[in-house]
């Protein structure tokens, strides 16, 4: 899965404007923005199932709405708490024209399984059970080239 983007890099459009999914947008570039080294984004989350799934994504948005990941990351919680996502590093130049946007969900499926919401294994789990998780206000912290 590390190199399909080689491959394909898909449009993430319809995912980033479902009715499940928080999106935050950036404005606007007027000139190009570098992004070098890791990318992680912190939470403070609370949920009503005994787990959860969080993913985040950061995209570049074109100005033709075309929507395309640069980053990716998730992490499974247990409590309430601050939760930590490593999008992972990277090397990236947003053009001028563009504008970044950072989208929130529960699960990435179908390219991961869903998290059952129980304690039992996502691969061996019979019964699920739904969740609401509850975000508060972190922080996203990119390195930005001067």
């Amino acid at each position: 899965m590390t190199w399909v983007q080689l491959l394909h890099h898909p449009n993430e459009q319809a995912v980033a404007y479902r009715d499940d999914v928080l999106l935050f947008s950036g404005p606007v570039r007027t000139e190009p923005l570098d992004l070098a080294g890791p990318v992680e984004l912190t939470l403070d989350a609370e949920r009503t199932a005994p787990t959860f799934a969080v993913l985040a994504k950061l995209l570049d948005v074109a100005p033709d709405g075309t929507t395309r990941m640069i980053v990716r990351g998730d992490a499974q919680g247990t409590g309430r708490g601050q939760l930590r996502l490593d999008l992972g590093h990277t090397g990236y130049r947003v053009r001028p024209g563009h504008r970044l946007a950072l989208i929130i969900a529960g699960s990435d499926f179908p390219r991961y399984v869903p998290n059952s919401g129980t304690d039992e294994s996502p691969w061996l789990a019979t019964v699920l059970k739904p969740s609401t998780q509850t975000l508060h206000a972190g922080s996203l912290s990119i390195t930005v080239l001067g």
